[in-house]
């Protein structure tokens, strides 16, 4: 009953990480170093918690406390300091396959097993795709790390076909791009396709979207994007995505 419910809590969180932001902006951060294994050793500690009593979301268990923590979004920090850590250590075995490659990959699988698990692939995916590249300009081979490459698209191509939400995901995408009309679209995809295609130039103006009221599913995650382009248009998503590009 509260229209302000979302923005407070948005409200809440964005003054806890510019606090944050300013802390960090002054820390050395040289000093992380030393906390990496414990970091690591929290992170995976929360990602086998979520596996067991976080919150059922849409058939998966991404968060915990009401969804106001999720895990894996400390696995990208966890995984990214404790790899620089590691890498800096030995750098003159990276490019060694039982002390470089061997004990690096299995650290990132743990992580993005347990990420798998919940499951979520794109997380999973961004994780791979970060510690690949610092593993890269830590001096590895190119043999190494095609060979990662290539066995992680291998993993990712399995796990897509395998796991049923991923494989329901990639025959909508299909039927999507194939006749955005069709019968065989998704519910959500349909309004979001609807959603974004009128909403013109300049959209309805900021808080205007009556697509979001009941129309448009879980409009505030989701579907946020289809929303500002309906409040803002055409120009104000691309705006909106100038900035991220900017930032």
């Amino acid at each position: 009953g509260n229209p302000f419910t979302i923005f407070s809590r948005q409200l809440m969180w964005a003054t806890v990480g510019i606090a944050g932001f300013a802390f960090f902006a002054w820390f050395d951060y040289g000093h992380i170093r030393q906390y990496a294994v414990p970091i690591m050793g929290v992170t995976l500690i929360a990602l086998l918690v979520v596996l067991i009593f976080g919150d059922d979301v849409f058939g998966a268990r991404r968060t915990l406390f009401g969804g106001s923590v999720q895990p894996s979004e400390l696995a990208k920090m966890a995984v990214i300091i404790y790899a620089a850590a590691w890498l800096s250590s030995r750098r003159n075995d990276v490019q060694s396959f039982s002390n470089g490659l061997l004990p690096f990959g299995a650290i990132i699988g743990i992580v993005g097993g347990f990420i798998v698990l919940q499951p979520d692939l794109s997380t999973t995916f961004v994780i791979v795709l970060v510690a690949l590249t610092m593993f890269f300009m830590a001096n590895a081979s190119i043999w190494q790390i095609s060979a990662v490459a290539a066995a992680a698209a291998v993993v990712f191509a399995l796990l897509i076909l395998v796991l049923p939400h991923s494989s329901d995901r990639l025959e909508v995408f299909k039927a999507t791009f194939s006749n955005p009309a069709g019968q065989n679209v998704d519910y959500h995809i349909r309004q979001l396709i609807w959603t974004l295609g009128g909403s013109g130039l300049f959209g309805h103006g900021i808080g205007a979207s009556y697509q979001k009221f009941s129309i448009l599913p879980t409009p505030h995650t989701d579907s946020v994007i289809a929303v500002l382009a309906d409040e803002m248009g055409l120009l104000g998503l691309v705006f909106c995505f100038a900035l991220f590009g900017l930032f």
